[in-house]
């Protein structure tokens, strides 16, 4: 969407109303740019991790000393690609 600036503006997907503040479990979603497999890659259906993908997974379990928070289970997901109909 651009605003009347020509600033191109994303629209909120948050709940109107609801105060994000409070307890409560999050899913987080991240991509990549432009969906390019930085993290590792599939082998014999199994995710295997680069040396980019272990940190990222060792930083996920940081997070609880920065921020007043509690980590979950977490997964790396291969880009696959969905069928249009059925």
């Amino acid at each position: 969407m651009v605003s009347d600036s020509g600033q191109f503006h994303r629209r909120s997907v948050r709940l109107k109303g609801y105060d994000y503040r409070q307890a409560g479990a999050y899913f987080i979603t991240l991509v990549t740019a432009g969906r390019k497999n930085i993290f590792g890659e599939i082998k014999d259906e199994a995710m295997v991790l680069n040396n980019t993908g272990i940190l990222i997974a060792a930083l996920w379990y940081t997070l609880p000393q920065h921020f007043m928070m509690a980590c979950g289970d977490w997964v790396f997901m291969a880009n696959r690609r969905h069928r249009k109909g059925s």
